[in-house]
């Protein structure tokens, strides 16, 4: 399904972006979330989903709200919706 593909790449792009961003490795971020390093490399490379907890957690821990790694929402369209 390419929009889940699509989605889940832009979610984990943003996770990634933001863990470099902190000066966090993502060896650590595992760690401090609860995740071996192999269960959350595998959520990184898209191929498991990280869960609801595991955003809300990594964002905890950056400073962040968990929407922040959600990509824009966009209308039928295809527009980004206001």
């Amino acid at each position: 399904m390419k929009t889940r593909t699509t989605w889940t790449r832009q979610v984990t792009a943003r996770v990634r972006a933001a863990i470099k961003a902190s000066g966090y490795t993502e060896e650590a971020v595992g760690d401090e979330i609860g995740v071996s390093n192999a269960t959350f490399s595998r959520s990184l490379n898209c191929h498991r989903s990280l869960s609801l907890a595991d955003l809300e957690n990594i964002a905890v821990l950056l400073g962040k709200d968990p929407e922040d790694f959600l990509p824009p929402r966009r209308d039928q369209q295809g527009r980004k919706a206001s």
